[in-house]
């Protein structure tokens, strides 16, 4: 963790707490905290996205896919793409909590909050930022390995 993209070893454990906030509200202190207290890896959607290899975002892409398509599949796909970490936290956790309740009903649930002032202060810049088409965003990231499927994960996300 830690800026790191954590990966389990021991693909048995399962997730033990769902850390639900939006991104930039502290999920990432959290997510070190749970890697800590528990004891286990934890998947932050931040780090896990941009800096694990491209046959991961590919799969995760795939997975994303099926939501509202096929609910089998899908909750198949997060039970096999969540194997063994401890906890999950950042988004997607935000957007998939009943999903993800339905597969670890014995999770525990930590709401991460921030002032709403002072978060929308730190997403501003980001979403301000955000100008290029989706479209363009295609292009341009292709050549990129893992940030290829930005895009796609982009548009899931914004329709969730």
């Amino acid at each position: 963790m830690g800026g790191v993209p954590s990966v389990p070893q021991d693909k048995s454990r399962q997730v033990q707490v769902i850390a639900v906030g939006y991104s930039r509200t502290g999920t990432t202190s959290i997510s070190i905290a749970l890697e800590h207290l528990l004891q286990g890896p934890v998947f932050h959607g931040g780090n896990h996205f941009f800096q694990r290899e491209d046959a991961w975002m590919r799969e995760w892409c795939r997975i994303i896919s099926l939501d509202g398509r096929d609910p089998a599949l899908f909750s198949a796909g997060l039970r096999r793409t969540l194997a063994g970490y401890a906890a999950v936290a950042d988004a997607p956790a935000y957007m998939l909590l009943p999903e993800l309740l339905a597969l670890y009903p014995n999770a525990k649930v930590v709401l991460v909050t921030r002032d709403r002032a002072r978060w929308y202060a730190s997403m501003a810049p980001i979403v301000n930022n955000l100008t290029v088409p989706m479209r363009a965003l295609d292009v341009l990231l292709w050549p990129c390995p893992t940030w290829r499927w930005l895009p796609t994960y982009l548009r899931w996300a914004t329709k969730r």
